[in-house]
């Protein structure tokens, strides 16, 4: 029995994109997607909903750690990222 990788990463949101404060509280893995572009930053946490609230945050402040992240952000508006 053989598992089916997605052709790209905009097929694992299934349409389930999430406001950061409306995910849970526990931990889990994220991903912030750039659905223009299909970029992707995965990250585990052990409060998912703080830490896309964080992500967020620092996103629109432009300090975000990680620059790849931020220079995609700042190139593109906000509405084309997804939370998951």
């Amino acid at each position: 029995m053989t598992t089916e990788l997605p052709d790209s990463p905009l097929s694992l949101l299934a349409g389930r994109p999430i406001a950061p404060e409306d995910a849970p509280a526990q931990s889990g893995v994220y991903m912030v997607i750039n659905l223009r572009t299909g970029h992707c930053y995965f990250g585990e946490s052990g409060n998912v909903r703080l830490r896309l609230k964080r992500h967020r945050y620092h996103l629109r402040l432009g300090c975000h750690a990680n620059k790849a992240l931020q220079a995609s952000w700042n190139d593109y508006s906000e509405s084309d990222f997804a939370f998951c």
